[in-house]
């Protein structure tokens, strides 16, 4: 296996971990969105501020949902 496809590799189970894990903690993230979050971390955007944004967002769907 070369290294291009080694390193797409352990992306996809890296990936499949973190998706394992957001489900685990109830995080309730599809996949989309996940993917998202691991790109903006890894763009130097605080993870901890990232959880906040994400809970009000989530609060604010919630909201929205009830209201309809």
């Amino acid at each position: 296996m070369n290294e291009k496809a080694s390193s797409a590799k352990d992306a996809k189970e890296t990936f499949q971990c973190l998706m394992e894990l957001s489900n685990l903690l109830g995080a309730d993230l599809d996949p989309e969105v996940l993917s998202i979050c691991v790109r903006l971390c890894e763009a130097g955007v605080n993870p901890e501020l990232l959880v906040t944004v994400l809970k009000d967002i989530l609060k604010e769907v919630q909201t929205i949902r009830q209201e309809e």
